[in-house]
């Protein structure tokens, strides 16, 4: 699904990747395009202590004094439960300092189930790649968090 800007969305992003569609990775590892400043060492931090937890689906997380428009990470004693999008918060969450940062990491099994059922935001028509964290979830998967520092995962719009 295009966006208003004919730029296409995330999930659709994800779909088309060539690694996606014919590769044979059994993980994908996904970053948002406004965070060109990640350098390799925090990737491969990023990925062993995703791989090394086990879990279905890893998110990197941050934590901000002042998170503003930032996605916020909702946790449960499970681990992640979902991540909101700035204009679905309520006011409790929006005291919430822990954000998305945007690098993802999935197996191909949780994107090959999951993708197909995201739905487009009721308000913003595209179709979210965090909302994978809800789906993870309700079918009894793990979504883990890995807490990065925040002076590296500020997205390109901050520099």
């Amino acid at each position: 699904q295009k966006q208003m800007d004919g730029t296409l969305g995330a999930v659709e992003a994800v779909v088309l990747s060539p690694d996606w569609i014919s590769g044979d990775a059994t993980h994908l590892l996904v970053v948002n395009g406004d965070a060109p400043l990640l350098s390799g060492d925090l990737l491969d931090d990023f990925l062993g202590k995703s791989m090394a937890s086990g879990v279905d689906m890893a998110i990197g997380t941050s934590t901000l004094d002042e998170p503003g428009r930032y996605g916020r990470v909702i946790r449960d004693r499970s681990g992640v439960s979902m991540i909101k999008e700035y204009v679905d918060l309520s006011l409790e969450e929006k005291a919430i300092q822990e954000i998305n940062a945007g690098i993802y990491l999935f197996s191909r099994e949780v994107l090959k189930t999951f993708l197909p059922k995201v739905l487009p935001h009721p308000e913003k028509k595209e179709r979210f790649l965090t909302t994978v964290v809800e789906l993870v979830r309700e079918a009894g998967g793990e979504v883990g968090g890995v807490v990065l520092s925040p002076d590296v995962v500020l997205g390109v719009n901050t520099q």
